[in-house]
């Protein structure tokens, strides 16, 4: 088995590769659609030498929902150093009323096949550039940015001197968050905070007393809010069983 791993390795790293790839820059880090918007856009740079073919879909987070947008154009040749505009169309749609929903904007770029190697074995390389794009209800109650401030925290441990710290969102808005740091430690991000759902995080130390999460999330702009600071509630420990 080895000897044929080793056999397929040699085998990739021989095949010849197309000369041009990761070379697609957005415009936009994210993207909201409102109810309202009928439609909404978004820049594809080719920051590359040689020209790119470009596809683009928008895809759900859970995969068995079909995406109620339709993106145009949905595949192009964009030229070296050139810029086209994506647009997306809102469909109608059944999505959920009370909160926000999130779907992948998927802007692939797939590379030429240099014409040298035409008739060859050739390994060509087609990157997929995945953005977040959130639909949002119109009758969502406050705002996203104050949906970051309601979050609350709590505390609790895990027995044998484990501890855990339990982020939960109230709100109808997804929280992603830019950083979070509590009792003098940087916390692993590991996913976004769902409306309604909760995120936990272990911590490697037992927290000191009065210790505060310190936090910043992504706005609308992929920009960071200002730091934020909490101080989480503790419950009661838990007997070790």
């Amino acid at each position: 088995m080895n000897v044929i791993k080793k056999l397929c390795a040699c085998i990739l790293f021989a095949l010849p590769f197309s000369p041009a790839f990761g070379n697609v820059a957005l415009t936009n880090s994210r993207l909201v659609v409102t109810e309202q918007q009928s439609s909404t856009s978004i820049g594809v740079n080719n920051t590359g030498e040689t020209p790119l073919l470009i596809q683009s879909w928008v895809s759900g987070d859970d995969k068995s929902v079909k995406a109620p947008f339709m993106v145009t154009p949905p595949l192009f040749r964009l030229e070296s150093k050139q810029e086209n505009t994506l647009r997306i169309l809102q469909l109608p749609n059944q999505l959920p009323r009370d909160q926000e929903s999130l779907f992948w904007l998927n802007v692939k770029e797939i590379p030429p096949l240099d014409k040298s190697l035409v008739g060859k074995n050739v390994l060509r390389i087609a990157i997929n550039n995945r953005i977040k794009l959130f639909y949002r209800p119109r009758d969502l109650p406050s705002s996203v940015e104050a949906a970051a401030q309601s979050l609350t925290w709590q505390l609790n441990t895990q027995g044998a001197g484990k501890w855990r710290l339990l982020a939960h969102n109230p709100s109808p808005y997804y929280i992603t968050f830019a950083s979070i740091k509590f009792n003098g430690q940087n916390l692993d991000i590991s996913g976004m905070l769902m409306p309604h759902g909760e995120l936990s995080f272990t911590l490697k130390t037992a927290p000191a007393k009065g210790a505060q999460v310190e936090y910043s999330t992504i706005n609308d702009y992929g920009g960071n809010s200002a730091l934020i600071s909490q101080l989480p509630e503790q419950t009661k420990a838990k007997e070790s069983e």
